[in-house]
């Protein structure tokens, strides 16, 4: 048994499982397949008119097309599955099937009197059983000989539970002035009443006796109804322990926890509580309890038996720490700092919370490694380091695809916007896009009257109005996703009223304009806020603070950068400065491009990530106070004054001259700087991707490409086309071009992800076919040609053509097989250095009537100098060594 799978998911697998059973034995199938083909093939989708059911066992989206549901319906139990292979090979024996013995029947389905696990399962169904993760779970930080403990043991509960009371009651003492003198009475409490399960935040505010005038700063009060009915405390894991098993105390408890988070197969966790003493009640309990623990915090048990106490009496982790160094109970923290930052893969040895496991997390850390220490060598130690990471850094694929989808789909509708501004003749101006923009996602129709809103409306100054549906002197929400586009007669109905204080009154208006929300293409998000019925005013300095703290991310990557850096980089001393590394969040950065200036970024290119960087070194502690108290000083424009664009330009100008630039003549300088850069890429040298396309054709479908049976035999021997299964299929992957140079220039031997895989190097390089013509030979790279250099792409290559006076340097995209030729595009994208660049990069959209900065079809024969060169994290240039040709194999791992 596999101790994995969470009671929700289980029982809908196990319910698909019996439910197919039942198919299987009522209607009588005679197989699986014939039961899967009756019952689910071109089945219609419930709720949704001419889409099919998904064939396969796998996520679908609802009837709206947004929540993901998660369907198990087309599962076969194991039983079923070997009925039907026993069948199978019933018939093939009685058809004469001289392989098929008794002997071999008990190899594949299982003999129970076999005396090993794989024998009586058989080889088709035997499972193996997880393998142990214990050796996987890092040391504690202090007492290295200990492994961290599971996050959901009770005692690392409550730890996480304490360190949040003691820094909520730290906040509200500052914001409020009120001091607690009994604090370990009141941590204690807070425990026992959150010991059920949870606590939430109204409960807390109870507990406190906090006045209602109070918000706290984890809750945003627009986003729900009941926004103080969120957990504060929740103890899910403790309270899944003691439903099990009530009667044992916490470090028994621990004890458990600590298991279920080193094992997955229950012979192995039913083992380690027998050795623990573990009654044969209790581990059928706690299997019955089918608890699913995996991750784990810094600290062992040892360590955590140590601060708790302390921490219980109101001191802060770090001043618990410091204690327990005293004392000598804890050791003390030795340096780890050098110079320049060590390999991931070497500090992982000794510190498992850099194993990091997720792949573009690590892409992106040894990246940020290389260009670092390359700054550090070229120019020496630095005083301190601000850095800005990319929210895509660190997020799953699904996140990261979503977010894409969101800014198409904005990028869209902006457009949209454009187009219907133009076409009506209006001033293009940011207020009349967000006009349109508004007007296309409500459908045309006002949200609080449902009256058409036409072109004409569009035109009239005096007919529409952009509203703060939370009113802005209540809310102090300026941001488009507290505003939409409505007549002005129902804005000066509606005042300084909450649409649910506007409407609610009538019940059927109410719930007209409830469907009105529903129908429009705003975010799940805004039409949640759109039909709240719950609003809390804001108070001077709440939004601030709440923005003013996403100035500074705290995602985990960014956690693990700022750990990696402050840990093993030594700096140079600064006087007056504890904090040496700042990573701020994209809004800041943002914010003072606007303020500064500076032209806004052109995703096409890589010259505006420069940009940024010499923006976000600019920002220090004075910086990101003035631009809080310039969100402080908005919002009493917002209380204060009725005339809101005055009050918000006058704060403008104010945080304009409190944010000046940060040298003189800023702009230029950084214009004049940005043009001096050479864009470094990662250039790709991973073999992976399918080793042919998937489609498998007949020989006559190539005829025509190859001229005819002829041509077909010759793509054949030049691993053109693979001959797989009776037939042709087209290649994958082309992994790297071979360059070499002979009497008449230079040639290209292509090599793909099949030859990898059969481990031979091909040495025929691409000759260019005339149409309609029979595909020529390709010519041998013998002893008469000489072997330049390989290209994977993204590499560097300095490249001049006869046309040219000199060469440029250009990044190497593709090759082509059918014109024998490559294509390269320019390392920034942004602007040509010389007439040279422009003569070799001359690729244009005709339809945009635009520059796109590549060469595709590019012939290399007759080249006069192409070169592989080598640009460093910082866009040095050199030319690279000539090297021999390497071998090719795939890696063969061992098992």
């Amino acid at each position: 048994m596999t101790y994995e799978l969470e009671d929700k998911e289980g029982g809908k697998l196990k319910g698909a499982i019996q439910n197919n059973q039942k198919i299987l034995q009522e209607k009588n199938f005679k197989t699986i397949g014939e039961m899967m083909y009756e019952s689910y093939y071109q089945k219609p989708r419930f709720g949704i008119t001419g889409q099919m059911d998904n064939v396969r066992n796998k996520n679908q989206k609802d009837k709206d097309g947004k929540k993901s549901i998660v369907d198990y319906k087309r599962c076969i139990g194991r039983s079923e599955l070997r009925a039907e292979l026993e069948m199978l090979l019933n018939t093939q024996k009685e058809l004469g099937s001289a392989y098929i013995t008794d002997n071999f029947k008990k190899i594949i389905l299982g003999n129970q009197n076999a005396n090993n696990k794989i024998g009586q399962e058989g080889i088709v169904f035997f499972q193996r059983p997880l393998k142990s993760f214990e050796d996987k779970i890092g040391k504690c930080q202090f007492f290295k000989d200990s492994n961290r403990a599971c996050k959901f043991s009770p005692s690392a509960e409550e730890f996480v539970a304490v360190t949040k009371i003691i820094n909520t009651l730290l906040n509200i003492s500052n914001k409020t002035g009120i001091i607690w003198e009994n604090k370990q009475e009141i941590i204690e409490q807070i425990l026992q009443e959150a010991s059920n399960k949870k606590l939430t935040y109204k409960h807390l505010r109870k507990i406190l006796e906090l006045p209602q005038s109070f918000a706290f700063k984890d809750l945003d009060y627009s986003k729900a109804d009941k926004s103080e009915n969120v957990a504060f405390l929740e103890f899910k894991a403790t309270y899944q322990l003691k439903k099990a098993n009530s009667h044992l105390s916490q470090i028994k408890q621990d004890k458990i926890a600590e298991i279920l988070g080193e094992e997955k197969d229950w012979a192995r966790i039913e083992s380690k509580l027998k050795k623990e003493s573990f009654t044969t009640q209790e581990i059928d309990n706690i299997k019955q309890a089918n608890l699913k623990f995996s991750k784990h915090i810094n600290l062992s048990l040892k360590a955590l038996y140590q601060i708790l106490p302390i921490m219980k009496e109101g001191k802060r982790y770090d001043e618990a720490v410091a204690i327990l160094q005293e004392k000598n109970i804890f050791p003390k923290t030795t340096s780890q700092k050098t110079n320049l930052l060590p390999p991931l893969k070497d500090i992982a040895k000794e510190d498992s919370y850099f194993d990091i496991s997720n792949p573009v997390v690590n892409r992106a850390l040894s990246e940020f490694r290389k260009v670092i220490n390359a700054i550090i060598e070229k120019y020496g130690a630095v005083h301190f380091c601000n850095i800005e990471l990319t929210r895509e850094v660190g997020k799953k694929y699904a996140e990261r695809d979503k977010e894409a989808k969101q800014q198409k789909e904005n990028q869209i509708i902006n457009q949209e916007a454009l187009n219907v501004l133009r076409s009506y003749g209006l001033s293009e101006n940011a207020k009349n896009i967000l006009k349109c923009k508004l007007w296309i996602l409500q459908g045309e129709q006002c949200l609080y009257s449902g009256d058409k809103i036409t072109q004409e409306h569009l035109r009239d100054e005096a007919s529409l109005d952009i509203d703060h549906f939370f009113p802005l002197s209540r809310s102090l929400d300026n941001s488009q996703g507290n505003k939409i586009l409505c007549f002005k007669r129902e804005n000066a109905q509606k005042g300084n009223k909450t649409p649910y204080e506007y409407l609610a009154d009538n019940t059927d208006k109410w719930e007209k304009y409830i469907t009105r929300v529903f129908a429009t293409r705003f975010d799940k998000y805004k039409k949640q806020r759109l039909i709240s019925k719950n609003f809390k005013d804001r108070n001077i300095g709440d939004r601030a603070e709440f923005l003013a703290r996403n100035l500074v991310d705290t995602g985990y990557i960014v956690r693990v950068v700022s750990c990696y850096i402050d840990k093993y980089l030594e700096f140079l001393p600064l006087e007056g400065r504890k904090r040496r590394v700042r990573i701020v969040s994209g809004s800041l950065t943002s914010a003072l491009r606007a303020y500064w200036g500076i032209s806004t970024k052109d995703r096409e290119h890589h010259i505006h990530h420069a940009q940024d960087a010499i923006i976000i070194a600019c920002i220090n502690d004075s910086t990101i106070q003035k631009y809080s108290q310039y969100l402080k000083e908005k919002e009493l424009g917002y209380k204060d004054s009725r005339h809101k664009a005055n009050s918000l330009n006058q704060a403008d100008c104010v945080t304009k001259l409190a944010l000046r630039y940060p040298i003189e003549d800023f702009k230029n300088k950084i214009a004049d700087s940005i043009a001096k850069i050479f864009v470094s890429h990662a250039s790709s040298h991973k073999i992976t991707g399918a080793l042919h396309q998937e489609t498998i054709r007949k020989r006559e479908s190539y005829y025509k490409s190859f001229g005819g049976e002829e041509g077909v035999k010759k793509a054949i021997a030049f691993g053109k086309v693979r001959e797989v299964n009776g037939g042709l299929v087209d290649n994958g992957e082309m992994v790297r071009v071979d360059v070499f140079r002979g009497k008449k220039g230079f040639y290209a031997v292509p090599i793909y992800t099949f030859d990898f895989a059969l481990g031979k190097l091909p040495n025929k390089a691409i000759v260019q076919k005339g149409k309609g013509e029979v595909l020529k030979d390709w010519i041998e790279m013998d002893e008469n040609y000489e072997f330049c250099f390989s290209l994977f792409k993204n590499d560097y290559v300095k490249i001049q053509t006869k046309e040219m006076q000199n060469p440029v340097i250009a990044v190497y995209t593709t090759t082509g097989t059918a014109t024998a030729s490559m294509s390269f595009i320019h390392h920034s994208r942004f602007a040509f250095a010389s007439e040279d660049e422009k003569s070799f990069f001359k690729d244009v959209d005709k339809k945009e009537d635009k520059m796109l900065f590549s060469r595709t079809n590019c012939g290399i024969q007759g080249l006069v100098v192409f070169e592989k060169v080598q640009v460093s994290p910082l866009g040095e240039i050199k030319v690279c060594k000539p090297s021999k040709r390497q071998e090719i194999a795939l890696k063969r791992h061992k098992k």
